[in-house]
């Protein structure tokens, strides 16, 4: 405890009985204490009393939880008394409220600095107090943003509350029973409705405050596109698909192309420069500010680069278009409106003239391109050579001329030379046959190539007669002569005598080209009745083109058949179910015919039929017959006559 001088004048010295000076001196045991002093007026006086120790004086020590506005504060007293002593009670004075417990709690009216009081007193009745200050904290305001949002969207709640007294250390988030640290916090819902956040702050000194929304979710579109074949430089169709609530609508739509274009329509179409893979993207936002967006990639595919070449264009001569696309596995051209399948075709132009030719190329991906070009036609020459001699012995000057309009000429004499110009003339020095061509061309490039032949070999004129037939010509036989040219030198020109019984009442020419070794059937122009009675009709063949020379053989030119004494066909054809024979019998007489197929099997075996000499007709049924090759066997006299034929579509 202490001992105190009080005085009505001002004190200039103060002597204590320890020697001390203070104002105030601590008792520590009991005892007589003085005092001498002297005031401001030089007057002295002493006291002197004597004090009796009852007990020591308490250790004093108070404390309390921290302060925050509106909840109670925690007072708690942990003074200690000197033994023997002990605490007899406490006295707390807070505000305009006086507590007399060791332990209370108190709620103060308000955030700020307040006064509290506090005093210890023992069982031997002595005492210790204190005063002290302490500060009641505001508390943080709980506040986040948004209080909406949209159905799948990831929304972003953010953190607004605020502290004026002290930091907020801590923020935290609850919302499906779930807890969220941090000032902020993203978060999806799948379906719309209301949910429940809790969002919950407390600041360093312990203070905290919480704030509970109701967060509305709204329904968003659900959104998705096709598009159509994806190649570049062609048109793509886009086309979307929205779904949304009825009650709503879509007020904004908006695409990305992913070139860096792109559109607000619904169903918009775009042309892409270039192939590639694209990220496109589409997205719909309805009236209630929700939006949704889908990503796909699409692929874009090279086409095909359409060209084709071709050389020159004539008329009637094939013109080959070469197809210089590359990676294209399927080529269509369209030329005079025609269409042709292939990468490389020919195509002959009937008419001079301009042509659009169009090629149509397709690669694996589906992609095309077309290529065009305009094709002028241009007159093709007509190439025609004139050779004389065309016959010869070595060494044999030929001269070679042409009526041919055009700017080129080239001559291939057929013995590894030739020459340049419209008449040229050549040395032939050895024996053969040679092949001649000549190719005329114009200032077009179109051009035209003739034939001929030159022959230097020792000249042999041999015309053969080999047989005369009568072939059918409505209800008359016209007879026909087959010539074998035997000669070393073809034969362009033939005088053909022919008449009944001697070559020498009809005359007929025949006017073409006969080559060595060449078979020739010759029609000549006589229509004979099947009711004459005629003996025999001879030919005469006589080569009139061939003045300087002979014929080596005169009697195989001359052939005469007989018309009444001769076994022959003279008709066979089918009609309906049967098989028509006309044929002429040299006498009267008994005959039989029989139909064998090309296995050699008998098919038809007539009974043996009474014949008149001369013409007979005679029906043989085929109704049983199938389709394919026979031959027909007439047995007269022991003489057997065949005749192929055929049933083929029976």
């Amino acid at each position: 405890d202490y001992l105190s001088l009080s005085s009505s004048s001002s004190i200039d010295s103060i002597l204590w009985s320890n020697g001390s000076t203070n104002d105030r001196i601590s008792v520590d045991s009991s005892g007589q204490y003085w005092v001498y002093a002297i005031n401001n007026h030089g007057c002295e006086f002493r006291d002197s009393v004597y004090i009796n120790i009852k007990g020591e004086r308490p250790h004093i020590e108070p404390h309390y939880s921290t302060a925050c506005d509106g909840y109670p504060v925690q007072f708690s007293d942990f003074s200690v008394a000197v033994p023997p002593d002990q605490i007899a009670y406490s006295s707390w004075v807070i505000g305009s409220d006086t507590i007399s417990s060791q332990n209370t709690n108190y709620i103060f009216p308000n955030a700020g600095e307040h006064n509290i009081y506090l005093k210890v007193v023992t069982d031997s009745l002595c005492w210790a107090d204190t005063s002290f200050t302490i500060h009641v904290y505001a508390n943080p305001v709980a506040e986040f943003t948004p209080l909406e949002g949209c159905q799948h969207d990831t929304i972003h709640f953010t953190s607004l509350s605020s502290s004026i007294d002290g930091a907020i250390t801590s923020y935290q988030w609850t919302i499906f029973d779930s807890l969220y640290l941090g000032t902020e916090i993203y978060k999806s819902f799948a379906d719309t409705g209301e949910y429940e956040l809790v969002h919950y702050v407390s600041t360093e000194h312990g203070c905290f405050d919480s704030i509970v929304q109701k967060i509305i979710i709204k329904p968003s579109p659900i959104v998705d596109f096709y598009f159509t074949n994806s190649c570049e430089e062609d048109i793509i169709i886009f086309n979307s698909n929205i779904e949304y609530p009825s009650y709503y609508s879509v007020i904004n739509t908006l695409w990305d192309f992913g070139d860096s274009t792109g559109s607000s329509i619904a169903n918009p179409s775009h042309i892409y420069s270039s192939a590639g893979s694209y990220m496109v993207s589409f997205s719909a936002k309805l009236i209630n500010g929700c939006e949704n967006k889908i990503i796909k990639i699409l692929d874009v595919y090279p086409k095909p680069t359409a060209g084709f070449t071709y050389d020159s264009a004539c008329t009637n001569k094939p013109v080959t278009f070469t197809d210089t696309t590359t990676d294209a596995i399927s080529s269509i051209w369209n030329i005079n409106n025609e269409l042709f399948y292939g990468k490389n075709i020919e195509y002959i132009f009937p008419d001079t003239g301009s042509y659009d030719v169009y090629l149509y190329a397709l690669n694996d991906y589906g992609c095309s391109d077309t290529a065009w070009q305009e094709v002028i036609v241009h007159s093709a020459p007509v190439a025609s050579m004139n050779i004389d001699p065309e016959y010869g012995n070595p060494p044999l000057e030929v001269s070679f001329s042409t009526n041919s309009t055009g700017t080129n000429y080239f001559w291939d004499f057929g013995d590894m030379n030739s020459d340049t110009g419209s008449n040229v003339s050549h040395i032939y020095n050895s024996e053969g046959i040679y092949n001649v061509f000549l190719v005329v061309s114009n200032e077009y490039t179109c051009s035209d190539t003739a034939y001929g032949t030159v022959y230097l070999l020792p000249s042999i004129l041999d015309l053969q007669i080999l047989e005369i037939n009568f072939v059918d010509s409505i209800t008359l036989l016209q007879p026909e002569v087959v010539i074998y040219n035997n000669s070393t030198r073809p034969v362009k020109k033939i005088k053909l005598d022919f008449g009944f019984d001697y070559p020498n009442e009809f005359v007929y020419f025949w006017n073409s080209k006969l080559e060595i070794g060449e078979v020739e059937r010759i029609k000549l122009p006589l229509l004979l009745n099947t009711d004459e009675e005629r003996t025999s009709f001879c030919v005469k063949a006589t080569a009139i083109d061939v003045l300087d020379q002979n014929d080596a053989n005169i009697d195989d030119n001359i052939l005469c058949t007989s018309l009444s004494n001769t076994l022959y066909i003279m008709k066979l054809f089918k009609s309906f179910d049967y098989l028509n024979l006309w044929i002429n019998i040299p006498s009267d007489g008994q005959f039989f015919c029989s139909l064998i197929n090309v296995l050699g099997q008998t098919m038809f075996k007539s009974e043996v039929i009474e014949a008149n000499r001369g013409m007979n007709q005679f029906k043989i049924p085929i109704l049983n017959l199938t389709s394919g090759i026979y031959m027909l066997q007439i047995n007269y006299n022991g003489n057997i006559l065949t005749k192929k034929f055929d049933l083929i579509g029976h």
